[in-house]
């Protein structure tokens, strides 16, 4: 959760977000829709990291390495500007780290022997 509302002075924001790798520094500029009911006391986005098919005005995003990110949120009127020298005023700047969330699955194959202990 984020505190961009006292920030921002846009009437009915949208917030384009950047997120810049930290090791490469390659950055991602996508939108992302305020979710929050308590939009006076904090602000709620959902991001989607995907291997998938990314859609960058939905916050549905592809993430190339785990790690550190440094993130920069700005208000804006358009629904669909990706260009930040286009966007309003900086609301917020900060660090996400990005963790991956792979389950590890045990394989075995046929040529398993048990070793059985007598005594």
């Amino acid at each position: 959760m984020l505190t961009l509302t006292e920030k921002t002075t846009v009437t009915n924001p949208t917030y384009l977000f950047e997120f810049k790798n930290l090791q490469t520094n390659t950055s991602i500029y996508f939108i992302s829709i305020d979710t929050s009911t308590a939009k006076n006391r904090y602000n709620k986005f959902v991001i989607q990291e995907t291997d998938g098919a990314e859609n960058l005005l939905n916050s549905i995003i592809t993430l190339s390495l785990e790690g550190q990110y440094s993130y920069v949120i700005r208000e804006q009127a358009s629904t669909t500007n990706l260009d930040p020298s286009l966007s309003g005023a900086i609301v917020e700047t900060g660090k996400v780290t990005l963790v991956g969330s792979e389950e590890i699955t045990p394989t075995y194959n046929s040529e398993f022997e048990p070793i059985v202990y007598n005594g």
